[in-house]
């Protein structure tokens, strides 16, 4: 793990004037720590705990780029040890990091990635227990997230409600249920967002509408297919792997849902985790050498796909393109 998370680790920790609302030059965030610089009492117009933290870092006047790569050494700890914890093929799921986008908006997105850190580690927290529960250590994580973005409430939603462990064919009549209500939903959905200016300024967002949305319908529900015609298997290998296939179905039912939520391009990263060890449990299923290679290919080359369309190809490369890194800018780290 250390070998392979390494060079991940250096490209990510050491990174400069990268992502759209990270970039020194013309981002947010170096905008907001500027001023906090100049003004420790000044307002940082972020989550409690991510403007906490950002002003204990201008209290102590450390430059920006310190306060950056302090939080991506939470991120990728979180991953390292999420993956290490839960994870059945670690290369696959390394490889998926990357191709499911979750490296790249790591970037840019600071307040987001603290609060999946933070989710990564309750995951984590569950791989100690015989019998899932929600104790206090996943609450104060839980506390963590939404302090550090407000929209890890639906990730925790979603976390409390996949730990009621439903049959095999009630959990097949629900994923047929949803598909047959979606136009209701989305109607439904539509008409409570509609409540809010928030909601009105954001509704229908253009992932909702692009050919990026379609690629995660469809590898929502290939995924959840094959978790639920793999159910027994997967839970003969682990009981509480049914954990992790609840939530691919609440995955499936958001983007079946996705135009009429807010922002979806940034809840559907809530579930990158649950898919990249959902795959890495399938591979695990397949027990013939020669169909496990077989898969693995398939998984390789459906994520690059995946990646390219969904991300890549529609200008989600503006979070890492032109990639440079701190020692090119030295004087940034005095």
């Amino acid at each position: 793990m250390m070998i392979a998370m390494m060079p991940i680790a250096i490209i990510f920790l050491f990174r400069w004037g990268v992502g759209i609302d990270a970039n020194w030059y013309k981002g947010t965030y170096p905008i907001g720590y500027m001023t906090l610089l100049n003004n420790p009492s000044a307002t940082f117009g972020t989550d409690i705990l991510f403007s906490i933290i950002a002003k204990i870092f201008c209290y102590l006047r450390i430059p920006y780029f310190w306060w950056t790569f302090f939080l991506a050494a939470i991120y990728i700890s979180s991953v390292s040890l999420f993956f290490r914890k839960w994870s059945t093929n670690l290369p696959v799921s390394i490889f998926m990091f990357f191709t499911t986008d979750m490296f790249f908006m790591g970037f840019g997105a600071l307040r987001q990635v603290l609060a999946i850190s933070f989710l990564l580690l309750a995951y984590c927290e569950l791989k100690n227990q015989k019998k899932i529960t929600i104790n206090y250590k996943i609450v104060i994580m839980f506390v963590c997230a939404v302090l550090s973005h407000s929209s890890a409430l639906l990730a925790i939603l979603v976390f409390a409600l996949s730990i009621i462990k439903v049959p095999k064919k009630v959990l097949i009549k629900l994923s047929v249920l949803g598909t047959v209500l979606y136009p209701v939903t989305v109607y439904l959905i539509r008409k409570i967002v509609s409540f809010s200016e928030y909601g009105i300024e954001f509704l229908g967002t253009e992932f909702a509408e692009q050919q990026g949305s379609i690629t995660q319908i469809a590898l929502s529900l290939v995924s959840l297919s094959l978790m639920i015609f793999f159910y027994d298997k997967l839970l003969n290998e682990n009981p509480n792997n049914y954990f992790w296939i609840n939530n691919i179905f609440f995955y499936y039912i958001l983007m079946i849902n996705s135009v009429a939520l807010i922002q979806t391009y940034r809840i559907v990263f809530y579930f990158m985790p649950a898919l990249i060890i959902s795959v890495s449990l399938l591979i695990t299923t397949v027990k013939k050498l020669t169909n496990r290679l077989a898969a693995i290919c398939l998984v390789v080359g459906v994520s690059v796909f995946i990646f390219w369309n969904s991300y890549y190809n529609y200008n989600a490369k503006d979070n890492y393109d032109p990639y440079m890194w701190v020692f090119s800018y030295s004087e940034f780290l005095r």
